[in-house]
């Protein structure tokens, strides 16, 4: 088979006419896929939010590259959180899914949806992003729902020891 009739992986279509059409994120680590908020808890708000992108199709080919960005977006302003050119070689070398982090910084002191999602950029074609996937940074402390409610170690030798 040669590069220009690769066969698309279920959820990725090749480019008809310049289009591109992207799976959502194949995995957000510490976020739930069944949480519609996609709440980012501790320790995973304190570090940097690895997201995983299955490979789209055709992919780089040729000496044409692919830039894979991730999209960190806060109240209508788009910021690019990380980004990664491939060549053919590089690509075809990566591991399916690709790994791609968004710096723990953009997380700090955040109280709002983000919206992210990745995007692939080629020379020559318009730029295609992935459907967004909602997040919410919890930033709120416990707190406890009866006043008679009080913190209790689940291992009774610590409340013993104190």
């Amino acid at each position: 088979m040669t590069s220009s009739t690769k066969a698309a992986k279920p959820g990725h279509s090749p480019r008809h006419g310049g289009v591109l059409s992207l799976a959502p994120f194949n995995e957000i680590v510490g976020v739930s896929v069944a949480d519609p908020e996609g709440l980012i808890v501790i320790p995973f708000r304190d570090m940097p939010l690895v997201c995983r992108v299955n490979k789209w199709v055709p992919g780089p080919l040729d000496d044409i590259t692919n830039t894979l960005e991730l999209i960190w977006r806060v109240g209508g302003i788009d910021v690019v959180a990380a980004s990664r050119e491939f060549t053919e070689a590089e690509y075809v070398a990566e591991p399916d899914p690709i790994s791609l982090s968004v710096p723990a910084h953009f997380m700090l002191d955040f109280d709002a949806v983000i919206e992210l999602r990745y995007r692939v950029k080629q020379e020559g074609n318009p730029d295609v992003d992935s459907p967004h996937r909602n997040l919410r940074i919890d930033r709120n402390a416990p707190v406890f729902l009866l006043p008679s409610a009080t913190p209790s170690f689940v291992d009774p030798d610590i409340t013993a020891s104190g």
